[in-house]
């Protein structure tokens, strides 16, 4: 991750997140959670063709979400095997 900090100049970023208001944000509740997770369906399932039980490990695996945040690396290792590849680096 560090390669792409150095890519954003630091006041730009700085000033990008100050600019950010909280008028446009909500405290979600469980059930406003679960509403945005239903919400997901459509695009998950219906438009990208995933599978349901995917999507319903989201919700109720609780470690779902720090097993997609390990493979981060490897992420990292494909973005940039891709942009070598189209030219970008």
């Amino acid at each position: 991750m560090r390669k792409y900090r150095n890519r954003i100049p630091k006041q730009l970023l700085l000033k990008t997140v100050a600019s950010q208001k909280m008028d446009a944000m909500i405290e979600l509740s469980h059930y406003d959670k679960k509403r945005v997770h239903h919400l997901k369906y459509y695009t998950w399932i219906e438009q990208q063709g995933m599978e349901l039980d995917e999507l319903n490990a989201q919700w109720f695996d609780s470690t779902y979400w720090t097993n997609i945040q390990e493979l981060t690396p490897k992420i990292d290792t494909l973005i940039t095997e891709f942009n070598e590849k189209v030219g970008l680096l």
